[in-house]
């Protein structure tokens, strides 16, 4: 019976962290998502008031991704 019990103890022990596990994946995701977005927008704003003009589409493209690969990398070596 004690076996029985620490056997359903341990399974919903498991169970558990996992969800735990996939729900900070999740948030960790989003927030990367939510900064990438944001981190686009300040890399234009910047871009515009260095140079002072506007860049073309495709500059601002490579911009974007070059700072989302920071920020990936970043929050990689976070982990």
């Amino acid at each position: 019976m004690k076996a029985e019990a620490a056997g359903r103890g341990q399974v919903e022990y498991d169970r558990i962290i996992a969800a735990a596990n996939a729900e900070v994946d999740t948030a960790r995701q989003r927030a990367i998502d939510e900064a990438s977005g944001r981190i686009g927008e300040i890399v234009f704003e910047l871009v515009n008031t260095i140079v002072g003009r506007v860049v073309d589409e495709s500059t601002h493209q490579d911009l974007i991704h070059e700072a989302v690969a920071a920020l990936n990398a970043e929050a990689t070596r976070g982990q």
